[in-house]
């Protein structure tokens, strides 16, 4: 009867019964009955230790938000510059309208961001991401102001006079993102910041 055991397999624990490395075609004699040499056990042991301390730090450092959870949800519309009428020259006024949420921790701190555009197409779909990002960095202990204040002034359209469902004070915005982080930026940099 032959042995229906895949080829690696047999070779490795051939290898391990005659005391051999069991790492690929190494021939050097394993260490104190381990399956591997002593060079590979050298390259296989911090490997596996940086990437338990990863794991642990992953863990230990990120905030999750709770369940339940306190935020504000902001509708806007912006007014942006439309498309050219030929005939008279001028701009048409388009009304891109859209909402971001954020959520926060019991002492009031930001710890998610989430931003809804109503204008379909592909660009609109990074909203979401960039929201994605933004809500994991803040909740491995970003500041407000250090993550926000690197999307204000950026430019791209939709831009234009801003109104919101709040009456907030920022009237023109040069983007989406523009407006969305000057307005956490108003609303929570002035909060006590996570302590590691």
């Amino acid at each position: 009867m032959s042995d229906r055991r895949p080829y690696w397999k047999q070779r490795y624990e051939t290898k391990r019964a005659a005391g051999l490395c069991v790492k690929g075609a190494c021939t050097s004699p394993a260490v104190n009955g381990q399956t591997l040499c002593e060079y590979h056990r050298s390259q296989h042991v911090p490997m596996q230790r940086d990437m338990q301390r990863r794991k642990i730090l992953e863990e230990r450092n990120r905030e999750r938000l709770p369940d339940e959870r306190a935020g504000v949800t902001i509708k806007f519309t912006i007014l942006a510059a439309g498309k050219m009428n030929e005939k008279t020259g001028v701009s048409e006024v388009e009304e891109v309208k859209g909402y971001f949420q954020t959520g926060e921790y019991d002492d009031g701190r930001i710890g998610e961001v989430f931003v809804k555009i109503g204008k379909p197409g592909e660009g609109m779909a990074l909203f979401d991401q960039w929201g994605i990002a933004a809500s994991i960095a803040l909740q491995y202990g970003a500041g407000v102001e250090e993550l926000f204040s690197k999307h204000v002034a950026t430019r791209f359209q939709p831009a234009g006079k801003v109104l919101d469902s709040k009456g907030e004070t920022i009237d023109t915005c040069t983007s989406v993102l523009d407006y969305v982080s000057r307005w956490i930026i108003k609303r929570y940099a002035n909060r006590p910041r996570r302590t590691p």
